[in-house]
């Protein structure tokens, strides 16, 4: 039997090319503001130090600037085809990883 069912597994990568940063550059930007070499730490150590040093409020200031929140960022060429394969197959599931 024939299943109709498509999952496609994209990377949050993918958005990059719609102006949004990846997760290293958030890391370099959030490790230049704390003073710290991002090299040196855990990629889930230096956002925690930002948030301990300049507290919940300005943390998550900061998280929305870094990713654009709010901005409406462009398509790019990836998003407009998932895009049609989203109107040929009713069942297409996206999931990011």
């Amino acid at each position: 039997m024939l299943n109709k069912n498509l999952v496609l597994v994209v990377g949050a990568g993918v958005s990059k090319n719609s102006g949004m940063s990846l997760w290293s550059e958030a890391i370099d930007q959030i490790a230049k503001a704390v003073g710290v070499d991002p090299k040196k730490f855990n990629n889930l150590k230096i956002p925690q130090f930002y948030y301990n040093d300049r507290g919940k409020k300005e943390y998550t200031q900061f998280m929305k600037q870094i990713f654009r929140y709010g901005d409406v960022l462009k398509p790019c060429e990836i998003h407009n085809q998932m895009w049609i394969l989203i109107s040929i197959q009713s069942l297409l599931r996206i999931m990011t990883i």
